[in-house]
């Protein structure tokens, strides 16, 4: 068979070619925003893309649980009413939650003695966090009706429109609020153009449920908002403690510089990590729905992966000073020293992927949880070694490193031992298949 006819025959398989889709929609959009760094790291300073980092930090720990993670739980469903009661659910959560965080944010903002720009912009982040949940529950429907060249669509449009907007800034305002302020148009962006997308033609989404129903959805689903609402707040947590941390122990400038490298490092981390949710997932979901083996397409995902990603980080570890002197500026070599380190977690959290996207089918909700509430103590503990000891910031951000990579392993090798006992499980609650003679006879 010769290689072109061997590349026809797997793309001609749906699961190949949603994958190819997904992957270069989200590729692309990466490639946009990484494309887009280097002029940003001319435009704005470190300092700017600390406070960048800082604000979006607080951001990132309220737009993971917008809709106290009902979104996550859209693909789940057998019948599509099941499914549109998930997404009222999610708008709803994301209402309550939005009220609380203005009652929250106006408290914190009546404490202060004189505001700044930047607190202001703490305003805004209750009808972020609504238009953050109606982003998910769209994405997640893209995914449940296998739109996946829609969704692909939006977030190319979405990656050029921020960061045209994020130039624009940088060359008549080139402030710290002006590039927060654009920043923040991303999810209400991708939001309203999901709905625009999804009411073309005269359909109108999402339809109304019964009350009953959305009581129903939200009581069967109840695990989400109960267990891996928690587990996504505590790792959004670990992730945003970092530059928080940085922010309060080193300043705004290596704040800058981690932020910058987290951003290189994270895009292909967020490009694999899409992949694999949107299209790894719901496939682990159909398997262990119909009673099919699961282990393997987990072995399988994982070792894909390594394979894909040990090289460019192998030679990114090696040469990520020079590449970043290069590319972003002779100012920014130091954030190429932060990403030698950093490099070792966002590779093994890579790789760790599949694991992750396979609690939710394994109904290991509490364990994730209890696992990511042990990892974020040892990763702030890592941390915060400044309060203990007078360090320059590299000393901190390899223990974060090393303690994430740990973790990651020790998470995949729980996960594998989970799927080998749940496939056992499957195995014995399947009917036997009938003997030769018994389907001869029924033959006959």
């Amino acid at each position: 068979m010769s290689f072109t006819t061997l590349i026809r025959s797997y793309w001609r398989r749906p699961l190949i070619r949603s994958i190819a889709v997904v992957l270069t929609g989200t590729a692309a959009a990466q490639i946009i925003t990484v494309a887009a760094s280097p002029v940003l790291s001319r435009l704005f300073d470190p300092a700017a893309f600390g406070a960048l980092g800082t604000f979006m930090a607080i951001v990132g720990l309220a737009n993971p649980i917008a809709a106290l993670t009902y979104p996550a739980a859209i693909v789940l469903p057998a019948d599509d009413e099941d499914a549109l009661a998930l997404v009222w659910v999610s708008v709803l959560a994301s209402l309550a939650l939005a009220t609380v965080l203005l009652l929250g944010v106006g408290i914190y903002l009546e404490m202060l003695h004189g505001l700044t720009a930047i607190q202001l912009l703490l305003l805004i982040l209750p009808l972020q966090v609504i238009f953050e949940a109606l982003l998910q529950a769209a994405q997640q429907w893209m995914i449940r009706k296998r739109r996946y060249g829609t969704s692909a669509r939006v977030i190319i449009a979405q990656a050029i429109v921020v960061s045209l907007s994020k130039i624009l800034v940088g060359v008549f305002w080139p402030t710290p609020f002006a590039l927060i302020l654009v920043s923040l148009l991303a999810s209400p962006f991708s939001s309203i153009v999901f709905l625009l997308w999804l009411n073309v033609g005269g359909e109108r989404w999402p339809v109304r449920v019964s009350l009953g129903r959305l009581r129903l959805a939200a009581r069967k689903y109840f695990d989400f908002p109960v267990f891996r609402a928690p587990q996504t707040l505590v790792s959004a947590i670990s992730q945003s403690s970092p530059l928080l941390l940085l922010a309060i122990f080193h300043g705004p400038v290596a704040t800058g510089f981690f932020s910058l490298s987290n951003s290189v490092l994270g895009a292909p981390a967020t490009l694999l990590a899409k992949t694999v949710n949107d299209i790894f997932f719901p496939r682990l979901a159909e398997l262990a729905n119909h009673g099919q083996e699961t282990r393997s397409l987990l072995l399988k995902a994982t070792a894909a992966l390594c394979a894909i990603t040990a090289l460019p980080f192998a030679v990114f570890i090696l040469l990520s000073p020079q590449l970043f002197s290069f590319i972003f500026g002779a100012k920014w070599t130091e954030a190429g020293v932060y990403s030698q380190f950093l490099a070792f977690y966002f590779l093994t959290a890579i790789i760790t992927r599949p694991s992750f996207a396979a609690v939710s089918v394994y109904r290991v909700q509490s364990a994730y949880l209890a696992y990511e509430i042990m990892g974020i103590i040892v990763r702030f503990s890592a941390l915060s070694i400044n309060a203990l000891v007078k360090t320059g910031p590299i000393v901190p951000i390899a223990l974060f490193s090393l303690a994430g990579s740990l973790a990651n392993l020790v998470f995949l090798g729980y996960i594998l031992g989970v799927a080998k006992k749940f496939d056992q499980k499957v195995m014995l609650e399947k009917p036997p298949a009938p003997m030769e003679e018994d389907r001869d006879r029924e033959g006959g």
